[in-house]
């Protein structure tokens, strides 16, 4: 009985719910599986499928980790990043961006530890250079 009641309500609320949808810049990919279970959809801003949940795009909430810059950091990006900025990685990335990664300059050869986090907020990656100027 109530599996037959909460299918009833979902087919009278998909409309309504696939317009929201649309709305917020999701294209839904599945039927629409009620309004806190996760939906896979295309986000047409960035092209990525994400699968995020109705109440949440109608209480104002994003739904693309990655529009909102909080998607899983690949390694080689990472890595990427910091050689960018004259740090070699002497070991593989941490996974988290707030972790300390042990790397050495390229410039004067110090090991630290510089978090990918401050490294992206505009911080240098090697703490004697950035005292003798350089």
């Amino acid at each position: 009985g109530r599996t037959a009641a909460g299918e009833r309500r979902r087919a009278a609320g998909q409309a309504r719910a696939e317009a929201d949808m649309r709305a917020a810049g999701f294209e839904p990919l599945d039927p629409y599986p009620g309004a806190r279970m996760r939906w896979r959809c295309l986000h047409t801003a960035c092209g990525r499928v994400v699968h995020p949940r109705l109440f949440q795009i109608r209480t104002g909430g994003g739904g693309c980790l990655a529009c909102a810059g909080r998607a899983p950091v690949e390694p080689t990006a990472a890595e990427a990043e910091m050689r960018a900025i004259g740090m070699e990685p002497l070991e593989p990335f941490p996974g988290r961006v707030r972790d300390p990664w042990s790397c050495r300059c390229t410039r004067c050869g110090h090991v630290g530890t510089p978090t990918l986090n401050n490294i992206r907020r505009g911080q240098g990656g090697c703490y004697p250079c950035a005292h003798r100027g350089r």
